[in-house]
């Protein structure tokens, strides 16, 4: 499951970025320790998506080639990074198995 409101953002320089809805109204951005976002990627993030049956989980995919699991809780790092393709990475989805 997923929590409401929560959203997930990549950009183009390989950022990820976590945001979370303010009571009241509008967005609150979440930093990691150094301040920024989720880092792991080196090129534009092309996709995100949200794992099916973990809450604080979530998947990238990005130009630099690679996908990376990540855990809301541990910003500084992925999870797991993975070399997936021998040119961009654009799309990713989750497996139901």
């Amino acid at each position: 499951s997923t929590t409401v409101g929560r959203l997930v953002t990549g950009d183009c320089n390989g950022g990820v970025h976590l945001w979370e809805p303010k009571e009241g109204g509008g967005w609150a951005l979440e930093a990691n320790s150094n301040g920024g976002g989720f880092t792991g990627h080196q090129a534009s993030v092309e996709d995100l998506q949200w794992s099916p049956s973990e809450a604080g989980v979530f998947a990238s995919a990005s130009a630099d080639r690679s996908i990376c699991i990540w855990d809301v809780r541990q910003r500084n790092k992925p999870a797991l990074r993975v070399a997936a393709h021998d040119d961009d990475v654009n799309v990713i989805s989750w497996s139901p198995i």
